[in-house]
């Protein structure tokens, strides 16, 4: 009687371990962390980068959309470098100290991106970095306004004016009219 209850002890102990070994040589789901955006995001020092991605219909110029967040009391100057037609292109932007700002979308200011030779499709390698922090490179998306979200989010070119308005001290004098 007593051998019947050791075995039927082993049977349950093998049993136990058989159904609960999985869990221990199996990486649980929740312990992995996923980015659930269409961009990319990272860390640098007290600055976070999120959902950076650039939005091109032509491969050539992007609208570089992220939100920088500055965890620091003291204002942070970002540079932003990528390879523009075989060399190293850096775009500056400000981030207010404690404070979080979105560029490229929601009415805000664009970083323009140009000769970005990179198909809507690929991924994009930008440096991000700010003073003595060291940097690091996101492969960005590059996507396109095809899909509804990014419609309204085309890169627009700086105007540039082919020739100077003129001032007013320039501006010819009208001629002096009779007077009756």
């Amino acid at each position: 009687m007593r051998s019947r209850v050791v075995a039927s002890a082993a049977v349950a102990a093998v049993l136990a371990l058989a159904t609960a070994g999985c869990g221990f040589i199996t990486p649980q789901g929740t312990e992995m962390v996923r980015d659930l955006a269409d961009g990319v995001n990272t860390k640098i020092g007290d600055v976070a980068i999120e959902n950076a991605l650039v939005i091109s219909d032509n491969g050539q110029t992007g609208n570089l959309v992220f939100r920088g967040i500055n965890e620091s009391d003291e204002a942070v100057t970002l540079s932003i470098s990528y390879s523009s037609g075989g060399t190293r292109t850096t775009i500056q932007e400000d981030l207010d100290p404690l404070g979080a700002e979105t560029f490229g979308a929601d009415g805000n200011p664009q970083v323009l991106l140009t000769r970005i030779d990179t198909k809507p499709g690929a991924l994009l390698p930008v440096y991000f970095q700010y003073g003595d922090a060291e940097g690091r490179e996101l492969m960005v998306p590059v996507l396109t306004t095809g899909q509804a979200e990014y419609s309204t989010l085309a890169p627009t070119p700086r105007r540039t004016l082919s020739s100077p308005t003129p001032a007013p001290s320039d501006l010819p004098l009208p001629a002096p009219s009779a007077t009756p």
